[in-house]
């Protein structure tokens, strides 16, 4: 009986100790997450902050912080427009390393002859990976920015 009530007690409090940990996680993951925004914000100040005009005009910018790899990651999007035709670019950065880990450039140009436009994937990259199109870039981007 009395190894039943110890046993008992050993489980009760392993299970305390495993949510206790457990909230210490999500603290932790809370922690990071503003770090990476206040990080993402100051990143973008210094790269960015003045790099708009002359027809460059920044469209978009998220970060995230990847709880699995603990790395802080910026995604930036940004288009050239020239008259009727622009090249959008979309980079994923690691905003603690600074250093860029994907690239895409999509051209979007006005044929005159036949009133249409074309989209064309002019450079793509993740990693050590090539792509071919905006949604293949973005399905190799996705595991750095989820979780």
């Amino acid at each position: 009986m009395v190894r039943l009530q110890v046993l008992l007690l050993c489980l009760f409090f392993a299970g305390c100790n495993g949510r206790q940990s457990s909230e210490a996680a999500k603290v932790h993951g809370y922690e990071m997450q503003d770090k990476c925004a206040a990080t993402a914000k100051q990143w973008l100040k210094n790269e960015w902050g003045s790099s708009t005009g002359n027809g460059l005009e920044l469209k978009d910018f998220t970060n995230h912080y990847n709880k699995t790899e603990n790395k802080c990651y910026g995604v930036i999007r940004a288009r050239v427009t020239v008259g009727q035709n622009w090249t959008e670019v979309t980079d994923l950065y690691d905003l603690q390393e600074n250093t860029t880990i994907a690239e895409l450039g999509m051209t979007h140009m006005h044929d005159f002859s036949t009133g249409t436009y074309k989209d064309t994937a002019e450079h793509c990259i993740v990693g050590n990976k090539t792509c071919e199109s905006r949604d293949e870039f973005d399905a190799l981007l996705k595991p750095y920015m989820s979780n």
